[in-house]
């Protein structure tokens, strides 16, 4: 196997493995509130690229020998792609948090927030 195929090989995995947990964490700190497949599906890729974005640049410079301004330019052609994913996310994320949100504007300020609030 060339020295290419094998980095992109790599860069794969560690996308999907680490994109993946950025994925979950993202989920969990973000409440994320759609739970349509296609948006978390769109999330995911993003996430999976973002991953992979500094390793990437680190193994072409180091092991691929491409010159560093090129590694930084196919950097920001990555992170414009994982972008142009999470755009398809939020249009489809947006409307389930505004829901989400004026659900819970309806409720009011209650004496247990008041408590909670440390005011």
């Amino acid at each position: 196997m060339s020295r290419e195929l094998l980095f992109i090989t790599f860069m794969v995995t560690f996308g999907v493995i680490f994109g993946w947990l950025t994925h979950k964490a993202a989920i969990k700190r973000e409440k994320i509130t759609t739970k349509d497949p296609l948006a978390l599906a769109f999330h995911y890729i993003a996430s999976a690229i973002m991953a992979a974005l500094t390793p990437g640049v680190l193994g072409m410079v180091i092991f691929l020998d491409i010159p560093l301004t090129t590694a930084l330019l196919i950097a920001v052609a990555m992170f414009a792609i994982a972008f142009v994913f999470m755009l398809p996310f939020a249009n489809i994320e947006l409307p389930a948090l505004v829901q989400a949100r004026a659900a819970q504007e309806e409720r009011g300020w209650t004496e247990k927030d008041a408590r909670e609030s440390g005011l």
